[in-house]
């Protein structure tokens, strides 16, 4: 199993790491994305960031703490001042919310000596942004304090981090694990690759169905298409291999802003949608779902 750990001990300088956790709960009236992380730029810099949707209430932002302020442990755990972060526990506190969550059951990726993660054998190469898929699926259960409201929380999580030097320049990703016929879970990128030695349209999907994973990636040979509509509203992605096909039509919508590393800063502003609509097609398994996050940077094609 791909372990959620902290690898960023060594680095110095034009260095991030951070670490994506999306919860929704069974009724999907609350999404909660936490993305801890640490950046070492020309200012060095430890934050939280964060997107809620409750009912029809929205809250997003950005805790920043100065680069000591964050304790990283191991096994992998954050301390801060507003909270403790793990694999398997969330406490944190964001304005007047209290959130304490637990996690359990993980789905992994399956892991080689050629796959050790999602990138395949891309992660023994020099690459500019290194993606890990930690679990597709899990169950959370806890408790969400907002006000005088305390929410009972049981629902589904994932996990994936990144960590290098900058996103990529232009990308497509979307994940989604609460389609409405199955516990199928989904993630896909399709991405500008640039390093000294090569560049290319990479893209890696995973789709994992009834206690199987599929997988479609650069480096298994498989093919992907891409067609994003003039005003960068709707995506249509095709990925197949010799076996199985994949296909996804996304709403991309006007999401939250985040900021993500580009151009040696810790500051460039993408918008990600935790309720874009999707509708997807695995061989003749068909399913849908309003619950898809999603992100749209800089497509260019």
């Amino acid at each position: 199993m791909r372990e959620l750990i902290f690898r960023g001990y060594k680095k110095t300088r034009n260095y991030f790491e951070g670490w994506y956790f999306k919860f929704v709960d069974e009724s999907h009236d609350l999404i909660l994305i936490l993305i801890p992380g640490i950046s070492k730029f020309k200012e060095d810099m430890a934050f939280v960031q964060y997107i809620l949707h409750y009912k029809g209430m929205v809250k997003s932002g950005c805790l920043r703490y100065a680069l000591d302020a964050f304790e990283i442990g191991t096994p992998f755990h954050l301390k801060f001042e507003h909270g403790f972060i793990s694999k398997d526990t969330v406490e944190i506190r964001i304005d007047d919310i209290d959130i304490k969550l637990q996690l359990k059951e993980f789905t992994p990726l399956k892991t080689s000596l050629f796959n050790p993660s999602i990138m395949g054998f891309f992660e023994y190469l020099p690459m500019p942004c290194f993606h890990d898929v930690i679990s597709m699926n899990h169950e959370v259960v806890g408790k969400v304090k907002m006000q005088e409201e305390t929410i009972a929380f049981k629902g589904k999580g994932y996990i994936e981090a990144d960590r290098g030097k900058s996103f990529p320049k232009y990308y497509l990703w979307a994940q989604c694990n609460h389609f409405k016929k199955s516990n199928a879970s989904l993630f896909l990128s399709v991405a500008d690759i640039s390093t000294k030695f090569f560049k290319f349209l990479g893209h890696i999907a995973v789709f994992y169905y009834e206690g199987k994973e599929y997988r479609f990636a650069s480096y298994l040979g498989s093919k992907v298409t891409v067609e994003v509509s003039k005003d960068k509203q709707n995506a249509s992605v095709c990925f197949s291999n010799r076996k199985h096909t994949l296909r996804c039509y996304i709403e991309l919508k006007e999401g939250n802003t985040l900021i993500a590393p580009m151009h040696d800063k810790m500051d460039f502003k993408i918008k990600e949608q935790v309720k874009s609509y999707i509708q997807i097609e695995f061989d003749d398994y068909q399913d849908e779902s309003s619950f898809c996050a999603s992100e749209l940077v800089n497509w260019k094609g």
